[in-house]
């Protein structure tokens, strides 16, 4: 304990805010777990035969690791791997060999020939452990996936492990009954977050530059307006949505007819009515139409003035996808005609919860 509380300290000395980085926290955690557990982990079983005995080590180290780290991984990544133990297994053993590889390769560094050899076989320690872990994640059913913790409901889970393991360790009772007080309350708050997220009706005009991007999220469900280039960018569609849908907990894009509908530009989600503008507008309701927001997409070629006479909305929004003297332009005329509207370049993401 106190050696890898130095550890800790000497890091934390040169930077503080590393405190906040997940692999030292993750880092730190699957250490602790290994200080803690592997010793009363490993004495589960007992086997003479040298192989068996070597095998349930390495297993009872990736145990007590991933014990201390399943609710900060739940936090994090939303997700846990189910064959760690398989990936441990040839992780560990590998990692051993390139760590002190690596080590020997510093001492050897002054022989230029040598190092060089000898840094392609540690290389090749280091690709077969990253190989070997990436076809496991392959395996069908290699990860627990969509599993959304808040803050407070990650430290009860790690109340009631520490309270369970200080029981397993100790006997103690009290500890016990800790654990299962730890377990009711956590379970109150997952089913209350549960009970929220099937709930929510949201709509999120996102802000992305260059790109415009709908979302009618309901419960966990979601649909999705888009320009194709933003589906077919992953680097674009993870870094900017995948965050909110995470947050949002909608992990699903099947929706029911009757709560979402749409035609042409138009878009009907419950009771809020919308329509989508991005080119020359070549469809126009045969009588004006009331509607709670226009969405001008893609600098289209048009005033807000030519609107008035089709449509009756409530309030005007111009996404990121428009360029700014565009959105100027417009942001005059609706102040000269009193009308509400939202520059989403300029003032972010416009949300919509009811």
């Amino acid at each position: 304990f106190n050696s890898l509380a130095i550890s800790a300290f000497v890091l934390l000395c040169f930077d503080p805010y590393i405190l906040w980085n997940v692999g030292f926290q993750l880092s730190y955690l699957a250490v602790l777990g290994i200080v803690i557990l592997q010793k009363p982990v490993y004495n589960w079983f007992y086997f003479d035969n040298k192989i068996l005995n070597y095998t349930w080590e390495i297993a009872s180290v990736s145990i007590s690791a991933q014990v201390f780290t399943i609710p900060i991984c739940f936090y994090y990544f939303h997700q846990l791997p189910l064959f760690f133990i398989i990936a441990n297994m040839i992780a560990i053993p590998l990692a051993t060999l390139a760590l002190w590889g690596l080590i020997a390769l510093v001492c050897i560094s002054l022989f230029p020939i040598m190092a060089e050899y000898f840094g392609k076989v540690v290389s090749l320690f280091l690709w077969l452990m990253n190989h070997s872990v990436l076809m496991i994640n392959k395996i069908p059913f290699a990860l627990w996936e969509n599993v959304y913790l808040s803050f407070w409901s990650t430290l009860l889970l790690y109340g009631v492990f520490i309270c369970f393991i200080y029981w397993l360790i100790r006997r103690n009772m009290a500890a016990l009954k800790s654990a299962l007080a730890f377990t009711f309350v956590f379970t109150i708050m997952i089913t209350w977050q549960k009970w929220e997220t099937y709930n929510q009706k949201m709509i999120i005009v996102y802000n992305i530059p260059s790109q415009n991007a709908v979302d009618f999220i309901y419960g966990n469900k979601y649909r999705l307006i888009s320009d194709q280039d933003l589906q077919n960018n992953k680097l674009l569609y993870n870094f900017h949505l995948k965050p909110m849908r995470i947050l949002l907990k909608a992990d699903n894009n099947d929706y029911k007819n009757e709560v979402f509908f749409s035609s042409d530009n138009f878009y009907k989600f419950f009771n809020k009515r919308m329509v989508i503008i991005d080119t020359l507008i070549h469809y126009h309701p045969t009588a004006k139409l009331a509607v709670d927001y226009i969405i001008l997409t893609n600098n289209p070629k048009v005033k807000i003035a030519d609107l008035l006479p089709y449509y009756d909305c409530k309030q005007f929004i111009f996404s990121a996808s428009n360029s700014m003297w565009k959105i100027g332009e417009w942001k005059k005329e609706c102040e000269e005609l009193l009308l509400r509207s939202h520059s989403v370049a300029e003032q972010g993401a416009f949300v919509i919860a009811f």
